[in-house]
């Protein structure tokens, strides 16, 4: 059947695709998650016999890191292929642009914004609902750079020292693995333009831009709790913890709030809740369980590791879990 749609697709010169998402969902516990999606990714190794039909599979990070899952003959065939799902600071304000553009409200405005700032002119036509974005405006990164800086100033603060509002705001919203979701970029954005007053010297004031980072930190840990449903209770011990740290702080943390017993008890009274996957099968008595959510937590980018051995939060999760760090944004009291 498959070799029959196979040479119908190539005479047609089309193909078809085949798309799968949430595999997080294929069961109730990570035994059964595991063997369905080895079944799965078997199924689309055996799909590359047919070059007009193709499988898509959307996989969370957790599940990604789980040896386990690739534990299948010429599975690194196919993990050679993983493209990760991230967005560039380039792509992150090319999409401003776009949004700028697409809007009738704002099209004119920023077209005149655009040759004042930077010099670069956007073609529009009265009535046109889609606007070709220059290519510039894309891709090269000093325009991006100028235009921002029109919007929010050079400097985050009085001093030369506390960074560019261009890249600052990117790396403060970026997880351990430098990924930006779009949806934080855009929060931290319409909070700060909200919240800038009309008098300001600039569109986007710096000390919004930090109120726009602050918010957008608590709703990516609660877009975190849809998928990772124990993370605020690996979280909210740390709080007033300074980071980066040795292990041993957290741990001393989460043992005295008894967090794995709370994980447990997620699990307990909802049997859809996952445990972490590196916790599947532990129990209060295993000498290495914290260090397993340790290595959880790095796995989904909530943590990484120092080149000095510390462990380090992101500022993204460091502001919403009440964490301190030297120099980087207050947590929101």
């Amino acid at each position: 059947m498959l070799a029959a749609f196979n040479r119908e697709l190539t005479d047609r010169k089309r193909r078809h695709l085949i798309v799968f998402d949430a595999l997080d969902r294929l069961g109730k516990d990570w035994k059964t998650i595991r063997l369905l999606t080895r079944s799965l990714l078997t199924v689309a190794l055996d799909l590359r016999s047919y070059p007009a039909i193709r499988a898509k599979l959307f996989i969370r990070p957790d599940m990604e890191s789980d040896r386990e899952i690739w534990s299948i003959r010429d599975g690194s065939k196919l993990k050679q292929n993983i493209v990760p799902l991230n967005w560039n600071s380039r792509d992150l304000y090319g999409f401003v642009w776009h949004w700028f553009l697409l809007s009738s409200d704002t099209r004119d405005a920023f077209a005149s914004f655009c040759k004042s700032a930077a010099g670069v002119t956007v073609h529009t036509s009265p009535g046109e609902r889609l606007i070709k974005v220059p290519e510039v405006l894309l891709n090269n990164e000093e325009t991006q750079k100028a235009l921002f800086e029109r919007l929010a100033g050079a400097m985050m603060g009085t001093g030369t020292r506390k960074g560019h509002p261009y890249t600052w705001i990117p790396k403060h919203l970026a997880d351990s693995r430098e990924r930006v979701s779009l949806r934080s970029f855009i929060i931290a954005l319409r909070v700060a333009a909200l919240g800038t007053s009309n008098t300001a010297k600039t569109a986007l004031s710096y000390d919004k831009i930090k109120d726009g980072v602050r918010q957008a930190s608590h709703i990516r840990v609660e877009q975190l709790k849809e998928d990772y449903t124990w993370i605020e209770d690996v979280l909210k011990p740390l709080s007033g913890l300074s980071t980066p740290n040795e292990d041993r702080e957290f741990i001393l943390r989460w043992k005295k709030d008894k967090t794995y017993n709370k994980i447990i008890s997620l699990k307990a009274s909802d049997p859809d809740c996952l445990v972490p996957v590196e916790l599947e099968g532990s129990t209060d008595a295993d000498p290495d369980l914290y260090d397993k959510l340790v290595e959880a937590l790095r796995n989904i980018g909530v943590a990484e590791r120092r080149d000095d051995g510390r462990l380090n939060i992101p500022d993204l999760f460091q502001v919403a879990s009440g964490m301190v760090r030297r120099g980087g944004v207050r947590p929101t009291k």
